[in-house]
């Protein structure tokens, strides 16, 4: 299939962005070119640039952006997708003053959501599951990296994985990325001996998910009350070992040294990191680590901080933004909305938080040479937007800018 996209007003290629690995991005970094087309065959761009450079092209679809822009399809690096049941009581709480570890200690949080999950069937995992996936690909999602977590037990994790391999089967939501995320918290039957339940994922549940072929990463939670660092270098090198890419939920309550953890492992990304100090940032920079920053979930947390995005940037960090969709502490959908929030909340500029939600979010997930762009060879996840310039994709704050979608060569039409 051939597709050309003609008459578009302000392109955004992130041509500068891959060229400095997404780390020190300023606006000429974007690659912004105007009176542009794209050409794409086979589900790859062939071209993108000035339309009078243009090769010729003899297409199958031609498509007109109407002298709107285009830009790289958006990368939702860290979400929990796969659950049942609702939370909306803890989010009463919170409004009460509640916090994450007290309703965790009353029987809510992470254990609340395990519960539920664990009684649906596959199916009823599904249905909901795919309709966030497209809610979210209508507004610019065309990956999204999704874990597992909250099933606790091989036979419920398993279930949330295949889950996952089935939406993506299904060809109806974006390209998923599936995550195993067996340690997201310590099953209440094994509370008196947590190296137990450590030892069933090593020995049990990490060589299923390799053999099923069911997820490309391994992540963990180490947080005080969660997994030590001890228990987490041991489960994500016994990961490592079977040929998982690693990721770790790191320094979100205390500068615990998760993000050393994931620098000593050479892990793709450490997410959260509210708490991160500075040796933890000189790790992450010095070893090539996407930090992925989530601050939809530190604002619904109601947190008088948030990641230091600002600091990490300028220390050399890759920084990647994230939704951290979930049901819990981050019922948010909306990618846009969180590039806006890296900028209110964060002291992101506007070039950092577009590249972001696209290339950088591809480094999080292990995809920069292939998504996060609109250049050669790259895969053709595009956006095209029903405004004149992408900027205003994350200016508009709550309002859907989205007009259609192309996912790996395919047209997606978006309906409001």
């Amino acid at each position: 299939m051939k597709i050309d996209i003609q008459d578009i007003g302000v392109l955004m290629t992130m041509s500068g962005a891959v060229q400095k690995k997404g780390i020190g991005i300023d606006e000429s970094d974007l690659g912004l070119v105007e009176k542009a087309c794209v050409q794409i065959q086979d589900g790859k761009i062939v071209y993108a640039g000035p339309s009078v450079n243009a090769p010729d092209f003899q297409p199958d679809q031609t498509l007109s952006a109407n002298g709107n822009a285009v830009m790289p399809g958006l990368v939702d690096a860290h979400t929990h997708l796969v659950f049942s049941g609702s939370r909306v009581k803890e989010f009463v709480a919170r409004s009460r003053g509640a916090t994450y570890q007290e309703i965790a200690e009353a029987g809510g949080g992470i254990n609340a959501t395990v519960s539920a999950t664990t009684y649906s069937s596959e199916n009823d995992l599904i249905r909901p599951a795919r309709d966030r996936a497209k809610r979210m690909m209508a507004l610019g999602d065309t990956c999204i990296e999704v874990k597992s977590g909250y099933g606790l037990s091989i036979i419920a994790e398993i279930k949330i994985l295949r889950a996952i391999k089935s939406l993506n089967e299904s060809n109806e939501c974006p390209r998923l990325i599936p995550t195993f995320l067996g340690a997201h918290a310590v099953p209440v039957e094994f509370k008196s001996n947590p190296d137990r339940y450590v030892d069933l994922i090593i020995n049990e549940m990490l060589p299923m998910v390799k053999e099923q072929g069911l997820a490309e990463f391994c992540d963990v939670f180490c947080e005080p009350g969660y997994f030590t660092i001890e228990q987490s270098r041991k489960i994500l090198s016994a990961a490592k070992n079977l040929g998982f890419k690693l990721k770790i939920h790191a320094d979100e309550f205390e500068p615990y040294g998760g993000a050393k953890l994931a620098a000593e492992l050479k892990a793709t990304s450490a997410d959260h990191l509210l708490a991160i100090d500075d040796e933890g940032i000189a790790a992450l920079a010095g070893n090539d680590v996407t930090a992925v920053v989530l601050p939809a979930s530190s604002l619904i947390l109601r947190k008088n901080s948030h990641a230091p995005a600002r600091k990490m940037i300028d220390a050399g960090v890759r920084v990647a933004l994230a939704t951290d969709f979930n049901p819990g502490s981050s019922p948010c959908e909306s990618l846009p909305l969180v590039a806006s929030l890296g900028i209110a909340l964060c002291k992101m500029t506007v070039p950092e938080a577009l590249c972001a939600v696209t290339l950088n979010g591809a480094y999080a997930v292990g995809l920069a040479n292939r998504k996060g762009a609109v250049i050669s060879s790259y895969d053709a996840d595009l956006i095209l937007l029903n405004v004149m310039h992408p900027f205003e994709l994350i200016y508009w704050i709550g309002r859907n800018m989205v007009k259609e979608l192309i996912i790996n060569g395919k047209i997606v039409k978006i309906r409001h």
